[in-house]
């Protein structure tokens, strides 16, 4: 017997064994079409997901690999790690260009917190799986946090000195609007602006770090 000749016979026999319009085969059909297009969806849904967490974590895995291939980094921490300093050394270097300082060891200091801020970013961001870095690298953090401590914390104080020398100088250009080397002083005053406000942002996004990942200071 025909095949099409058995299901227009079936077909018809659900078509006058229900009365009610609903659960006519058209209707019927097209609930099952939608369940599948949901259920389609929903799987879909979950791979994404997955895909996203493998691709999360293998990212992961890329961005502390390249930490371990970054030369200025890695001499940053040897440096740090291989050289004894007292608390006085690491303040000091909060006032670059203001005092007398080591050189050698502000530059390696900002390394190290450049990479905090690099870190923090990607985090915040959703771009690392945060689980899985800190599972590799929680060590290295808490140490990095607590021998830059003194330095983190001295940094309201150099934004401080900023302020008030920016505030005399206003003073200066306000009250003497035609002296000499006004343009100087404007253009002084803007620099110092600058610097202050880069200071105040990175102390404070070290403060988040540091209450994020319950960092100790020294």
């Amino acid at each position: 017997m025909n095949i099409n000749i058995i299901f227009s016979a079936l077909i018809n026999h659900i078509n006058t064994s229900m009365k009610d319009p609903l659960f006519s085969p058209a209707n019927i059909i097209a609930i099952i079409a939608t369940a599948i297009s949901l259920i389609s969806l929903f799987l879909n849904m979950i791979l994404l997901v997955k895909q996203n967490k493998l691709s999360k974590r293998q990212f992961t895995l890329s961005y502390i690999e390249s930490e371990n291939n970054n030369t200025e980094l890695q001499d940053a921490k040897k440096y740090l790690y291989n050289n004894e300093y007292n608390t006085k050394d690491i303040r000091d270097c909060a006032y670059k260009g203001i005092r007398s300082i080591n050189i050698t060891l502000t530059n390696n200091i900002n390394t190290i917190i450049r990479s905090l801020l690099s870190l923090y970013d990607c985090i915040v961001g959703n771009i690392l799986d945060e689980k899985l870095y800190m599972s590799i690298r929680y060590i290295d953090i808490r140490d990095y946090y607590y021998f830059l401590s003194p330095y983190i914390e001295e940094m309201p104080k150099v934004v401080n000195g900023i302020n008030n020398k920016i505030r005399k100088l206003r003073e200066d250009v306000e009250n003497n609007p035609h002296s000499e080397g006004i343009d100087y002083k404007k253009e002084e005053i803007k620099k110092m602006e600058e610097i202050s406000i880069e200071i105040q942002q990175t102390f404070d996004t070290l403060q988040k770090i540091k209450n994020k990942w319950n960092l100790k200071t020294q």
